[in-house]
């Protein structure tokens, strides 16, 4: 056999022997785990896992069948957020069309630590959900105020001091007086101690019940939707603040004593002033406030005006630890930096804004 011959059975040999089928394959993506386990509509799930690949390019993630948008992606996690019309089952990522599959992730009507139930005679039942970042609640009943409330309300429990702000983006129904709002209330009974601060007939109303089963007084001020609505509890004092663009707030009627105790429920109240026909309301910039969970406030910003791919600097306190922000070593005051390119698509510098 001459040479010319060995040199091919060689080079034969070596294809086979390091290149098997005739192409070097990849080694597959795996996905060890996923974090939350469950959330609902617009929450950002972390993938952790490894061989996704330094980027997404050619890759694709899906949520049981409903392709997912990925915010971040490198070879070892990737963060997907559950997308519209999704539905609970397994996150399935494709590299290279080779695929993994994680554990199961139940999409929720509402993020954790919320429910919904209605409260006093409704005539219908309502019902809410959550989709990024906008809470819509449908409720019934005769109203909210008087001797007892009927309405529809999303809360969560609340111990000690605290605060609820929303914007009330949309409100529709048949009855003039439908209401939609914040409110903070002793329990879950018709008749609780309450404080709210509610949008209803182009006016924004602070409205307190201050012994249970007893009559409600209010307070109120000309609004127009969208608007900014917000109750305050400390000690046993609340008070209700309205703003048109969550900036410039102004306190409706005056600070009220209510002598609720220590633990309350703090949420969303919707009512359509009827037993018969339902009112859906949208709310968004839902922040809950106390003593334990203190919502982040911005005292200052190096900038106002800017453009794409700037850095702003946001002073403040509470902001929490992420990947995604750096915050000083203080643990009452924090520094935070936002990269602007990276912002969500449809949120602009301008939504970065100063709480009162």
């Amino acid at each position: 056999m001459n040479r010319r011959k060995w040199n091919a059975i060689l080079i034969v040999a070596a294809s086979v022997l390091f290149f098997p089928f005739g192409q070097a394959y990849a080694q597959a993506p795996s996905i060890s785990s996923i974090s939350p386990t469950s959330g609902p509509i617009g929450s950002v799930v972390i993938l952790t896992g490894s061989n996704f690949g330094a980027t997404q390019v050619g890759s694709t993630i899906k949520l049981n069948g409903t392709t997912v948008m990925a915010t971040s992606w490198s070879s070892t996690a990737i963060a997907a957020m559950v997308p519209v019309g999704a539905s609970s089952g397994t996150f399935t990522v494709n590299v290279v069309g080779q695929n993994a599959n994680s554990s199961t992730f139940t999409v929720t009507p509402l993020p954790a630590g919320w429910s919904d139930s209605d409260i006093g005679t409704v005539g219908l039942a309502g019902s809410s959900s959550y989709a990024n970042g906008v809470f819509t609640v449908k409720g019934a009943g005769a109203g909210i105020g008087g001797s007892a409330d009927a309405m529809n309300f999303v809360s969560q429990p609340l111990s000690g001091s605290g605060s609820i702000i929303a914007r009330v983006v949309s409100l529709s129904g048949v009855s003039t007086y439908q209401q939609a709002g914040v409110m903070i209330r002793q329990t879950l009974n018709s008749g609780s101690m309450a404080a709210e601060t509610i949008y209803s007939s182009s006016f924004g109303f602070f409205q307190y019940r201050a012994t249970t089963g007893g009559g409600s007084s209010d307070f109120s001020s000309n609004a127009t939707l969208p608007y900014w609505v917000e109750v305050t509890w400390t000690g046993s004092t609340f008070s209700g603040y309205i703003s048109p663009d969550g900036i410039n707030w102004a306190q409706v009627g005056s600070t009220e004593t209510i002598s609720i105790g220590t633990s309350a429920y703090v949420g969303l109240g919707v009512s359509s002033n009827t037993t018969t026909q339902l009112a859906t309301a949208t709310f968004d910039n839902v922040s809950i406030s106390s003593a334990a969970a203190p919502a982040p406030i911005i005292a200052s910003v190096s900038a106002t005006t800017v453009s794409v791919g700037s850095v702003v600097q946001i002073n403040g306190s509470n902001f929490g630890t992420a990947t995604t922000v750096t915050v000083g070593s203080s643990s009452s005051v924090g520094l935070v930096q936002f990269d602007l390119s990276q912002l969500p698509p449809g949120v602009t510098a301008a939504q970065i804004r100063k709480r009162r």
